[in-house]
C-alpha cells in the first residue's frame, strides 16, 4: 500500500530479498482475489485542480484520556492512547475471551429480534431485488460458535453427523475446504474465519451448539487493492429440505455481512454434481434460490480433482444496505515534506519540538527529481559510515540515479512542484490522512503561505514530497491483559550466536504484503537516546548483523508486544541541512531543462534546505476482533515466556523487498511506549 498513490503489485520474484520469503503456491481453486496490501492514493488528481477554497484546518478537540502537550508554533502534540485509536464505532466490542475449558465453547448470541409470521409477509420484492429490511426482522441468531483453534475439528465433526449427505453436492462443506480456507486467510491480511451457528430468531440461543444448531456458517474477508469481499467457506443446514431456508438465511447473511465488514461482495461457491437425471450440473432448486436472492455469476473455479464449481456474487447497494464499519489498517506510517525556494528576506522562527528522524528517501527522491546534482555512480560496497546523517542523502541520490538494471528513482514517493499554497495543502492533505495530520498542517504549509516582498508578484514555488504505507499484520491478537497494546505474531529473528543479541534478538514481523516487512529492536540503554539523524545507520547495521535467519521452531520470540498510539510530529532538519553537499550551486545546463515535457530543474542555491519543513505521522493499532473469531488455543495462551516486551524505547523500521539494492528502510522512527 505505499505511498499516497497508487497499490504497488509486485511481480519480481521475491527469492532474492533479504527477508527470505518464498514465492506463494498456486491456488488449488481459481479465484479473483490477489494483490498488495499496500495500498497508495493519488496525489496528482488532487494537485492538478486546487479547491478555490483553502481546506478548513481546525485543531483536533480533547477526547477524553487524550494527552494534549503545549502548542508550539501552532503545532499541537498528541498521542492517543488505544480507546481513543482503536475499536471503531460502528464494530462491535472485540470478544477477548481465553480459552480455559475447550470441551465447554462459550456460546454469546449476536443480538437479534424475533421475526414474526406478519413481517415475514410483508417482505415482498421482484426476484434478484431483495427489499430493505431491518435488524429487527432477521430471521435468523448468528450465534459465535465459541470454540478454540484446537479443538474446533472435534466440534466440526461432531455437528457434521446431522448434515444431510446430499446437501455437499451443492456446497462443499468437508474440512479439508475450512483448512484450505484458513490458510488462506493466514498467509493474506490476518483477518480471522468467522464460525457462527445459524438459529431461527424465535428460538432461544440456548439451541446454538453442534447437537442443537440449525446450521453453521464460516466466512473471511478477502481484502484487494480496489475492494474488500466477503467470501462464504462454508454453508450447511441440518433439516430437509434444506434449500428452502435458503431464502430468509441469505437475507440475514446479506444483512450481517455488509453490516459487520467493509467489503463491497458477498460471495459463494455453487459446485457441479451429477443430479437425479444423472446429467452433471448444478442443483436447480439452489441455483434458483441464490439468483432469486440477487446473487450472479461471477466465475468458474476448478479444483485439482477435476470439480468444477461456479461462484456466485451479491453486491452491495447502498441505498439497500446497512453501512459498514471503517476499513483501518493496522500500521499507518507518513513522511510530508516542503522545500521552498529561498527569500531575499529571511524568516526566521524557532522549531516546533522535534520528535522524529527526517526521511532520506522522501528527501533524496525529491533532490534527484528536482534539483542539479552530479553524483557519481556508488560503489559495489557501501563504505564505513555511508549511512551516517552528514552521508547518507549524498549516497542515496547515487543509488536512486543509477539503480542496476532498473529504474531510477522511488516509485513510491509522490513529488510536486507547487506554486501556491493550495497546492501544498491538497498536498500534503493526502499524504497524512491516514495519521491525522490536520493538527499540524498549518505548520507544515507555512513556507508556501508566506510572501516574498521582494518577488514583485512572481510566484514562490515549493517543492512537495512525501511517502505514507497503510498495511495490515499478517497475524496479531489482542490480549485483555493488556488493553493498550497489541501481540504481533513474529515471522524470524536475527542475531542468534552473537553476544549483543542474545537477551535482545532483533525481530521481523510479516505484513499482508508479501514485500514488506517490519524490523523491531530494543534498543541497549546506551543507545536509547541516538540521535534521529542517525537511525538510519542503526537499521542498516542491524539488517547486514542480524538479518532474519531464525524462523520457525528457531525463532528466539513468537510475538512482540507493540504500543497502540497515534503520533504526527516535526521531523529533524539535520538531513536537508547535510544534504547541501550533494546538489550543486551551479544552474543547471540549457539541455537539462530544454524538453517541456520534463520538471523544471533548479539548482542547489536557490532552494532553502535548512528552511524545510517535514511532518512525520505514525499510527499504530490493531483492528477489533470479531465476535465470530475462534479463541487462542491453549498453547498460544500460554506462550507468555517467549514474548518480546518493549519496555524502553525501540527502533520501528519499514522495509521493501523490492528496494533491497537501495540499502534503506521505507521507514525508520524510535518507539517509546
Amino acid at each position: 500500500m505505499g505511498c499516497c498513490a497508487s497499490s504497488v503489485s509486485q511481480a519480481e520474484d521475491p527469492k532474492g530479498s533479504r527477508k527470505g520469503k518464498k514465492a506463494g503456491k498456486a491456488n488449488e481453486v481459481t479465484e479473483m482475489d490477489k494483490g498488495s496490501m499496500v495500498q497508495q492514493a493519488d496525489l496528482v488528481a488532487a494537485i492538478k485542480e486546487p479547491a478555490a477554497k483553502k481546506p478548513r484546518i481546525e485543531e483536533v478537540p480533547a477526547v477524553p484520556g487524550q494527552l494534549q502537550e503545549p502548542q508550539a508554533n501552532g503545532i499541537a502534540q498528541s498521542i492517543k492512547p488505544a480507546e481513543a485509536v482503536v475499536g471503531q464505532a460502528n464494530h462491535p466490542a472485540p470478544d477477548l475471551r481465553a480459552a480455559s475449558d475447550p470441551s465447554t465453547p462459550k456460546v454469546q448470541a449476536s443480538p437479534a429480534s424475533a421475526v414474526t409470521k406478519e413481517g415475514l409477509e410483508q417482505r415482498s420484492g421482484s426476484p434478484g431485488q431483495p427489499t430493505t429490511i431491518s435488524k429487527a426482522s432477521l430471521p435468523f441468531q448468528m450465534v459465535p460458535v465459541g470454540a478454540a483453534e484446537d479443538t474446533i475439528r472435534g466440534v466440526f465433526d461432531e455437528y457434521m453427523l446431522r448434515v444431510p449427505a446430499h446437501l455437499q453436492k451443492s456446497l462443499d462443506c468437508s474440512w479439508t475446504v475450512i483448512e484450505k480456507e484458513t490458510k488462506k486467510a493466514q498467509d493474506g491480511c490476518g483477518d480471522p474465519m468467522q464460525w457462527y451457528w445459524l438459529v431461527k430468531s424465535e428460538e432461544p440461543a440456548k439451541y446454538s451448539g453442534p447437537k442443537d444448531a440449525l446450521g453453521l456458517l464460516v466466512y473471511r474477508m478477502m481484502r484487494n487493492p480496489s475492494a474488500n469481499h466477503g467470501f462464504v467457506c462454508h454453508l450447511s443446514f441440518t433439516e430437509d429440505p434444506w434449500y428452502e431456508l435458503l431464502p430468509e438465511l441469505l437475507e440475514s447473511l446479506r444483512f450481517e455481512l455488509f453490516k459487520s465488514m467493509p467489503i463491497s461482495t458477498i460471495r459463494v461457491t455453487l459446485w457441479y454434481a451429477t443430479q437425479e437425471d444423472g446429467k452433471w450440473k448444478l442443483d436447480k432448486d439452489v441455483d434458483s434460490k441464490f439468483k432469486e436472492a440477487g446473487y450472479r455469476w461471477l466465475s468458474l473455479a476448478n479444483s485439482k480433482d477435476g470439480r468444477r464449481g461456479q461462484i456466485m456474487m451479491q453486491r452491495r447497494v447502498e441505498e439497500r444496505d446497512p453501512a459498514g464499519p471503517e476499513d483501518v489498517s493496522d500500521v499507518c506510517l507518513a513522511s510530508c515534506l516542503m522545500l521552498p525556494q529561498k527569500q531575499a528576506v529571511e524568516v526566521v522562527e524557532e522549531a516546533g519540538p522535534i520528535e522524529a528522524c527526517s526521511n532520506a528517501l522522501v528527501l533524496a527522491e525529491c533532490l534527484r527529481r528536482y534539483v542539479h546534482h552530479t553524483v557519481e555512480e556508488p560503489t559495489d560496497a557501501a563504505p564505513e559510515g555511508s549511512f551516517k546523517s552528514s552521508k547518507i542523502v549524498q549516497r542515496l541520490l547515487q543509488r536512486l540515479t543509477h539503480r542496476q538494471d532498473k529504474k531510477p528513482g522511488m516509485p513510491l514517493v509522490r513529488c510536486v512542484d507547487a506554486s501556491n499554497a493550495q497546492a501544498c495543502e491538497a498536498f500534503a492533505t493526502e499524504c497524512l490522512k491516514d495519521v491525522d495530520g490536520s493538527s499540524s498542517m498549518s505548520w507544515l504549509c507555512r513556507a508556501a503561505a508566506q510572501a516574498d516582498p521582494t518577488s514583485a508578484g512572481e510566484a514562490h514555488r515549493v517543492l512537495c514530497s512525501g511517502l505514507a504505507v497503510a498495511v495490515n499484520w499478517q497475524e496479531h491478537r489482542e490480549d485483555p491483559a493488556l488493553p493498550g497494546f497489541v501481540r504481533v505474531a513474529v515471522s524470524a529473528t536475527g542475531g542468534k550466536g552473537k553476544p549483543e543479541f542474545a537477551q535482545n534478538p532483533v525481530a521481523y514481523l510479516a505484513t499482508e504484503d508479501d514485500e514488506l516487512f517490519v524490523m523491531v529492536w530494543k534498543l541497549p540503554a546506551e543507545m536509547a537516546e541516538t540521535p534521529d539523524e542517525d537511525l538510519y545507520d542503526v537499521a542498516v547495521r542491524l539488517l547486514r548483523e542480524a538479518p532474519p535467519s531464525e524462523e520457525e521452531g528457531d525463532r528466539a520470540v513468537k510475538e512482540v508486544v507493540l504500543p497502540r498510539l497515534q503520533k504526527c510530529c516535526p521531523a529533524s532538519l539535520e538531513l536537508p541541512r547535510a544534504a547541501a553537499e550533494a546538489v550543486s550551486e551551479a544552474p543547471p545546463p540549457a539541455e537539462d531543462t530544454a524538453d517541456a515535457t520534463t520538471p523544471a530543474v533548479y539548482a542547489g542555491s536557490t532552494l532553502d534546505l535548512g528552511g524545510s519543513r517535514e511532518l512525520m505521522g505514525v499510527r499504530l493499532r490493531s483492528r477489533a476482533t470479531p465476535s465470530g473469531a475462534l479463541l487462542p488455543s491453549i498453547a498460544a495462551v500460554k506462550a507468555d515466556a517467549e514474548i518480546l516486551r518493549l519496555n524502553g524505547a525501540a527502533i520501528f523500521c519499514v522495509w521493501h523487498a523490492k528496494f533491497d539494492d537501495l540499502e534503506v528502510p521505507l521507514f525508520v522512527c524510535r518507539l517509546r511506549p
